[in-house]
């Protein structure tokens, strides 16, 4: 991964549902790691999906220095366990507040439980509508992070943390036509700041 790549990770307090086996957990361990959250959205309906069980989590700037990005992650999308015992969460990290990130995580996670999809590096997730009122990007790109958020592991199921991050409909395109580090090489060659929530399109 280009060094230039950061570790992103990319939404009030925890509330009860019919929970998961790896709600719990999912919880403690970001707590462990950052702290609590300063943030909880519960996204009824969002722009694409509806229905999402769980929640979306945010922690300030402050208590994720070393990231240099404010931190919005989902705890639900481990509600769906694939036959041998992997699940997955979405961390995304941006350089600055947009509540509206809660809305395109729970979509991500909700096509995920909803449908049983596996998630692997690379995994490109297009919607019909935008993430989030105001901004044009429609799809969330799932890439392996290292360093940001350690696997959770427990009896019979481990829980993978992908970074999630907005693209526009042409980037899914690059990344189609030319494979993850392709659209990574074009980003950098571009400056594009993709960890910026409020960036719009780049011709190219």
């Amino acid at each position: 991964m280009h060094r230039w790549l950061r570790d992103l990770v990319v939404p009030r307090r925890w509330r009860t549902v019919d929970e998961g086996p790896t709600w719990q957990p999912v919880r403690d361990h970001y707590i462990a790691r950052w702290g609590e959250p300063e943030e909880s959205f519960h996204p009824v309906r969002s722009g694409n999906q509806s229905g999402f069980p769980g929640e979306v989590v945010a922690w300030p700037e402050d208590l994720t220095a070393d990231l240099g990005v404010k931190i919005y992650a989902t705890v639900g999308a481990s509600t769906f366990v694939s036959g041998d015992g992997h699940a997955s969460e979405f961390v995304c990290g941006v350089a600055s507040d947009c509540p509206g990130i809660a809305d395109g995580l729970a979509d991500l996670s909700t096509v995920v439980v909803r449908n049983g999809l596996g998630v692997g590096h690379g995994s490109t997730f297009a919607f019909a509508k935008p993430l989030w009122r105001g901004t044009r990007m429609t799809a969330m790109l799932c890439l392996q992070q290292e360093g940001t958020i350690d696997t959770l592991v427990g009896p019979g199921w481990h829980v993978e943390f992908y970074q999630a991050m907005p693209v526009f409909t042409y980037e899914v395109a690059i990344k189609r036509r030319d494979g993850v580090s392709g659209l990574l090489a074009w980003w950098q060659e571009n400056e594009t700041r993709f960890w910026d929530p409020h960036r719009t399109p780049t011709s190219g």
